[in-house]
């Protein structure tokens, strides 16, 4: 069977039959061309019955397609100097140390800005409960007085 429990993200997928009419047999390419590739072949392949059919995984409907590896070159790696140590730093073409400068400049733009949401929040918060205090104030004072004058 093609699905295992011990596996937490296994897919089903249908083995293709040959020509045959048997399941065919996955193997795993080693090609400069197709590196790791997956492709299906008659499981007579060896032998001189084999119907010879040969197809790629990924050009199967259903099945995850093949993602080619690129090399990528290396950059030319240049020396910045952000000031914080005497030693230069190896960097990608950037100056590093303005991005960071600038980065700096806007995480605590941010942390002032949420200071002064939260100062606000707690003054609003404040002007609330002072106005039920002034509330519970007010009606103690009417039942008091409503109690003097009819109690």
């Amino acid at each position: 069977m093609a699905s295992s429990s011990s596996v937490s993200q296994s897919t089903l997928y249908q083995i293709p039959k040959c020509g045959c009419n048997r399941p065919m047999r996955m193997f795993v390419a080693n090609s400069d061309e197709n590196p790791r590739r997956r492709f299906w072949k008659c499981t007579l392949s060896l032998g001189t019955a084999s119907c010879g059919l040969f197809i790629w995984d990924d050009e199967i409907e259903g099945h995850p397609p093949y993602i080619r590896e690129t090399k990528c070159q290396p950059r030319k790696k240049k020396e910045y100097n952000d000031g914080s140590s005497g030693s230069g730093a190896t960097c990608n073409g950037c100056n590093c140390s303005e991005i960071l400068r600038d980065i700096m400049n806007i995480v605590k733009e941010l942390q002032l800005s949420k200071g002064d949401n939260l100062k606000m929040k707690l003054k609003n918060e404040r002007n609330t409960s002072n106005k039920f205090k002034s509330l519970l104030f007010i009606s103690w004072f009417f039942f008091f007085a409503y109690c003097k004058m009819f109690g």
